[in-house]
C-alpha cells in the first residue's frame, strides 16, 4: 500500500547559518522531522508524541532532541584532548601523591603523555594506541578503562541548536498559539 501526505517546509535563515529547511511530517500524536541545513542533515520519526507534535517538538530540551536527530548521543561528541591532557595531569599528580611513584616515573610519564599528543594530532585512534603501548604510562594506568576519554559536544550541536531549532522552535510556539 502507498499513501501519499503532505508535509510542511520551513525555510530558516540564521545568523550563522546559511539556510535550513525543516519539513515536518505530522501524524496526530507523531511526527516525522527531516532536516536539510548548511549543519548537516538531521532527522528523527517519533512515533508517539502524546500530544500535539507540534507542541512537543517545542519541549524538548537541546541533548533529548539532538540526541534523536543525530541518531545518538556518541554522534554529538568529539574527544576533547585538551581535557584529556588535564586529566593525565592530574593523574600523574594523584599518583605521586596517594601512590608512591618515583619523581622519575612521573616525569618519564609527563614526558611521555606530551610526546603521545604531540604524535597524534587529534586523532583519537592514535591517542588509544599509544596509551596503551607506552610503558612509560604503566605506573599511572592499570588497564584501557583507565586512559582519559574526555569528550565535548560538539560545535556544529549546538550552533545548530542556538541558531537553527530554538528558533524553529519559538515559531512553532507562535504558530500554535495562532490556532488557538
Amino acid at each position: 500500500m502507498i499513501q501519499k501526505t503532505l508535509t510542511e517546509t520551513y525555510s530558516l535563515r540564521g545568523e550563522k547559518c546559511l539556510w535550513a529547511k525543516i519539513n515536518l511530517d505530522c501524524g496526530e500524536e507523531s511526527v516525522n522531522v527531516m532536516i536539510s541545513s548548511d549543519y548537516g542533515e538531521f532527522n528523527h520519526y517519533w512515533g508517539y508524541c502524546g500530544m500535539n507534535p507540534k507542541k512537543f517538538l517545542t519541549t524538548t530540551d537541546m541533548h533529548y532532541t539532538m540526541k534523536k536527530l543525530m541518531g545518538g548521543a556518541d554522534n554529538m561528541y568529539e574527544p576533547d584532548f585538551d581535557a584529556r591532557l588535564v586529566s593525565f595531569k592530574e593523574k600523574i599528580i594523584e599518583y605521586r601523591k596517594e601512590y608512591n611513584i618515583t619523581k622519575r616515573q612521573a616525569r618519564d610519564a609527563w614526558d611521555k603523555v606530551l610526546s603521545i599528543f604531540n604524535y597524534c594530532q587529534n586523532s583519537n585512534e592514535l591517542y588509544f594506541s599509544q596509551c596503551i603501548n607506552a610503558d612509560e604510562l604503566d605506573c599511572i594506568l592499570y588497564d584501557c578503562e583507565s586512559i582519559p576519554e574526555n569528550t565535548k559536544m560538539k560545535n556544529y550541536v549546538t550552533d545548530f541548536w542556538e541558531d537553527i531549532w530554538v528558533p524553529f522552535s519559538e515559531f512553532l510556539k507562535e504558530e500554535l498559539k495562532d490556532q488557538l
